[in-house]
């Protein structure tokens, strides 16, 4: 489990969520969904198509879970926000992060240090 140092609950729980992450066989639990700012995905779109090129499981996960895919209109502009999930409370089973097809696309996005250094991405997702 991992929250950031501006989580909150807004609301007693009344369940466990660990509990619900177990039964219900979930690998990954999150607060939400939702796009981030444009300048916060710089050249995100561009490194995900790369990498799907040579990784035809990724584009059919993606779709097989109902993510949209960012299009460029005719000047090149995103007709879409790349959409994210708001990460500053999830729950993770740490087996789902060291399948090897997770650990391959880790290591891309640590062997590409602009992503994340240059462009912030990551940054928290706006609802």
């Amino acid at each position: 489990m991992r929250m950031d140092t501006d989580s909150f609950f807004t609301a007693p729980l009344c369940y466990d969520p660990f509990d619900i992450i177990h039964f219900r066989r979930r690998s990954y639990g999150y607060l939400s969904t939702g796009t981030d700012p444009q300048e916060y995905t710089e050249g995100m779109m561009s490194f995900i198509h790369n990498y799907t090129q040579s990784h035809a499981s990724v584009e059919q996960q993606l779709r097989a879970n109902n993510w949209e895919w960012s299009r460029k209109d005719e000047d090149g502009d995103e007709t879409m926000r790349l959409q994210g999930y708001t990460t500053n409370f999830e729950i993770v089973k740490l087996s789902a992060f060291r399948r090897p097809d997770v650990k391959e696309w880790l290591g891309a996005l640590e062997n590409y240090p602009e992503g994340i250094y240059k462009w912030r991405w990551g940054e928290p997702v706006s609802l």
